[in-house]
């Protein structure tokens, strides 16, 4: 059938074992096959929430390879990033599954790099503090990772199991020793623990800056398709 098979025919085969991507048992988080291929579209979003016209950028995120050992950790999958932007190069991000069956995915900046935890089984609130520096400065990121519901995904017409939490990044830049940047950053993320628990949804709102009287737009990455060798 050639290198993969789209979503829609893998429940079919699921369901014929007995299984399915819906329910309680497949909010459980396992690990993505190697070479499944996630399907992405990013955009922004105005005061309304509606897509902006013109701004949507596609990219795609493939399983290059798991189960390998990687910055003092074992069972790790790696994910290859493609975006369909000119100039840009593929970028490597990774995940594991802890013992405590919660998602794990490596920061990286600069020289500083730490496995910050998505709650995906526990659902106990997470704070992750990461300090990173460079030549003229550093950025101090707090990351929150706070529950909010079970709630499916429709992907290709198919209702399949998720998890949303609300993701709070509160961040401050500091160069030669001035503060030059800070604020709060706060998305709502969707995640398929089927399906690696991937991000199938996040959502950073429009913001009103009440001095200019004036929006911003905010942003959405919106999982399209999925597909399995």
């Amino acid at each position: 059938m050639g290198y993969a098979r789209i979503l829609i025919l893998c429940l079919f085969l699921l369901s014929c074992e007995g299984n399915s991507l819906l329910g309680p048992e497949d909010l459980r988080l396992k690990p993505p096959k190697k070479g499944s291929v996630f399907y992405y579209d990013s955009y922004q979003i105005d005061d309304d929430g509606n897509r902006v016209s013109g701004t949507t950028t596609t990219y795609t995120r493939t399983v290059v390879d798991s189960d390998i050992e990687y910055k003092g950790k074992s069972g790790v999958f790696v994910l290859e990033n493609r975006y369909d932007i000119a100039n840009s190069d593929p970028t490597l991000s990774y995940y594991y599954i802890g013992g405590d069956n919660d998602l794990y995915s490596l920061f990286e900046m600069y020289s500083t790099s730490k496995w910050m935890k998505i709650p995906m089984t526990t659902l106990a609130e997470t704070i992750d503090t990461v300090d990173a520096t460079w030549q003229s400065g550093t950025v101090n990121y707090i990351f929150r990772n706070t529950f909010i519901d079970n709630k499916p995904y429709s992907l290709d017409s198919i209702q399949v199991s998720g998890k949303r939490f609300r993701s709070r990044n509160k961040y401050k830049i500091v160069t030669y020793g001035v503060s030059t940047q800070e604020g709060i950053l706060e998305n709502t993320n969707h995640y398929l623990p089927n399906l690696g628990g991937m991000l199938c949804m996040s959502t950073l709102p429009a913001t009103y800056n009440a001095a200019t009287r004036t929006w911003t737009n905010g942003s959405e990455t919106k999982l399209r398709r999925y597909e399995e060798p």
